[in-house]
């Protein structure tokens, strides 16, 4: 019972808002502990687009628009809102994903046009809101009214190339007691699918993914996880890792994230994104690369290695053996190669008045089609203090920036600028320059990376004091067998909710319902709050 309990509370304990209470099973580190994927197919064209607001706050203004190389639309998503009902946010995209894409998977192909949702109650219990009915409300209206302009192609199920080209909302939404299409009162919640999306919905390509861990990740991570499950399908099925990349700007795109421009906001959002991510084994590594989007604005390449976790779910949804990896094997990146020519300084004779001065300088100067009588001569007139190696740098970016035949006597030009002592431009970055911010950005990033492990090992601690103290909780305050009663009394209410919990695995159903059982006892067991733990764990 320990062991069960324990690794519940490893998997469940720290919900997020909207977070279910139902956690997926913890990663088995061997192939015969993996038990079934609880497994959900949405169709891959809408659904790659953002709908919903993630950020906790402000507005989002959700459009992307791609063109060819001939200035034509690809590409066009735009989605716009009721004012009287706001933006659809988080909630409205917990709703969207977790009940109605299961719904619509459910009821198959051909699929009907209307679908039965339930109660009000019954899909706030599933969101795990309570009795809370009115936010319910509000957020299938959020999704009911949210109005999307879309073009965009795609290969439909029998191979045929289609355009999706229209202005639509995706469904109407019939509450009880409201008239059905066939005259009938409801008699709970229905969705009237709207002909533009019933049709994708009917002939779109599906994907597969794994539903239990959908449920579990807060939005923000759920979203990453529906759009970098993609890139790594494609990593794995064509054996690319490369593919396993994605611009941030791209990202807050598609994911309707506010987007940062400065490196500390920027890392902290993904952090938090990415966090469960590597707990759960589905992301290996993580690295950034600073670059800049098409407007010159600041933005970075993520790129992901895909972790144990992401592996198994492709051997799944393909249909192999469903092993988990410990390592992903990356390919050496070949040598960069040169860019520069090597230069043999042996083979310049070295005037006399040459022979004490710095080789490297020497070298930089002849590579440049200064010759030893015109060396000599300028050597002669640096001033102390003076760095001529930063100058021809400068000099190589002022000539590489001009038009071909601007300079007409380069070596002239360098010349002039050492015997000037031209300044450099101030945000000019020279390879000194460059050398000491990339080390201070280093030991930046190692105090980033120890503040980081310093976080997580708290972490770990708390969660092992509340495991503790729940564990304690059992054997002090309640009564022999009522641990296991409450086990039992899970796993009927996961049977009553769902249509299919019958005929899960017994394995399965048990390890959601002890899952269920931890996080419920947690919040009756007495412990510190995570700040005060926090202080007396410092102490």
């Amino acid at each position: 019972m320990m062991k069960n309990l324990t690794n519940a509370l490893q998997a469940g304990l720290t919900t997020a808002p909207f977070a279910p209470s139902m956690a997926p099973p913890p990663m088995a580190e061997d192939a015969s502990a993996l038990t079934p994927l609880n497994v959900i197919r949405t169709e891959n064209v809408v659904s790659r687009f953002p709908v919903h607001n993630l950020s906790k706050k402000g507005k989002i203004e959700i459009q992307i628009v791609k063109r060819n190389s001939q200035g034509e639309i690809e590409i066009k998503w735009e989605v716009s809102y009721n004012d009287k009902y706001g933006q659809a946010r988080q909630l409205a995209y917990k709703l969207d994903t977790i009940v109605i894409n299961r719904r619509i998977e459910e009821e198959g192909r051909p699929l009907p046009k209307l679908i039965r949702l339930g109660s009000l109650r019954e899909i706030a219990e599933r969101l795990d809101m309570g009795g809370n009915t009115n936010v319910i409300k509000r957020a299938l209206r959020q999704n009911a009214s949210a109005f999307i302009t879309v073009k965009v192609g795609y290969t439909n199920l029998d191979g045929t190339e289609k355009t999706l080209e229209a202005d639509f909302t995706r469904y109407s939404v019939i509450f009880t007691g409201e008239k059905l299409p066939d005259k009938r009162r409801a008699d709970c919640v229905y969705l009237n699918l709207n002909d533009v999306y019933w049709s994708m919905l009917n002939e779109a390509p599906w994907r597969p993914q794994d539903y239990d861990y959908l449920k579990a990740l807060t939005p923000a991570a759920q979203r990453f996880y529906e759009i970098v499950s993609v890139k790594f399908y494609n990593s794995f099925r064509y054996s690319n890792l490369n593919a396993s990349k994605i611009a941030y700007s791209e990202y807050c795109a598609y994911s309707a994230q506010q987007r940062y421009f400065d490196y500390e906001h920027f890392k902290k959002q993904m952090y938090k994104v990415h966090q469960p991510h590597k707990k759960s084994g589905y992301l290996s590594e993580v690295s950034y690369e600073s670059v800049q989007d098409s407007d010159g604005k600041p933005d970075w390449m993520m790129r992901y290695v895909p972790g144990p976790k992401a592996k198994n779910e492709f051997e799944y949804f393909t249909g192999k053996a469903a092993v988990l990896e410990t390592k992903i094997e990356i390919a050496a990146a070949p040598p960069a190669k040169e860019t520069q020519q090597s230069f043999d300084l042996e083979s310049v004779p070295e005037p006399p008045a040459l022979r004490n001065t710095e080789p490297a300088l020497l070298a930089e100067l002849f590579k440049r089609g200064i010759n030893a009588k015109q060396a000599t001569a300028l050597l002669l007139e640096i001033l102390p203090g003076q760095d001529v190696i930063e100058q021809l740098e400068y000099a190589d970016y002022r000539i590489a920036s001009e038009p071909s035949g601007t300079f007409r006597n380069p070596p002239g030009f360098y010349i002039s600028v050492i015997r000037d002592n031209t300044p450099v431009a101030e945000n000019f970055e020279s390879n000194r320059k460059r050398s000491e911010r990339e080390a201070g950005e280093n030991q930046l990033a190692e105090q980033r990376q120890a503040s980081e492990r310093r976080a997580l090992e708290i972490e770990v601690a708390f969660a092992d004091y509340r495991r503790a103290e729940v564990e304690a909780y059992i054997e002090r305050d309640l009564a022999p067998g009522e641990y296991a009663a409450m086990v039992e009394e899970q796993k009927r209410s996961y049977v009553a909710q769902f249509r299919n919990a019958a005929h899960w695995p017994a394995e399965t159903l048990h390890e959601i319902a002890v899952n269920a059982a931890a996080v419920e006892l947690s919040r009756r067991a007495p412990m510190l709050a995570f700040e005060e733990f926090c202080r007396k764990h410092t102490a």
